[in-house]
């Protein structure tokens, strides 16, 4: 973003990825942030304030996702919800990226980030998504 004119600016970025993983029916999800490990993905609404540095891991198929940014975010973790509006694991989740931000006049504010998939130890069966 950008602040061509004179007036400083504040407002709220968010973006949404949505995820659809092959253990959040079983409960196989989690999100580790530093040393805080979050069950019930899918499930509860989950809020992470302030993190750099953080990743999925789904014990069934064996797949860890990294995320690295330069600056700090707010992490939501939102279930999907189904036609009775009850959370469904089996749609998938979603998570939202939100950080506040104060342009000022001629100002400029960039977000560098890293998505990492890595293959872990599965935590049974044979199923391989990748």
């Amino acid at each position: 973003f950008s602040n061509q004119s004179l007036t400083p600016y504040t407002f709220r970025f968010a973006t949404e990825l949505s995820f659809g993983l092959p253990g959040l029916q079983s409960g196989n999800v989690r999100i580790i942030n530093g040393k805080k490990t979050f069950d019930r993905i899918g499930i509860d609404h989950i809020q992470i304030e302030g993190a750099t540095r953080w990743y999925f891991e789904d014990r069934l198929c064996g797949l860890r996702i990294l995320f690295q940014t330069q600056k700090p975010l707010d992490i939501w973790c939102l279930p999907t919800l189904n036609s009775e509006q009850l959370p469904d694991p089996s749609l998938g989740i979603r998570i939202l990226l939100t950080t506040n931000i104060l342009l000022d006049s001629s100002a400029q504010w960039k977000l560098i980030g890293k998505l990492s998939c890595k293959r872990m130890r599965k935590a049974s069966g044979d199923i391989d998504v990748l």
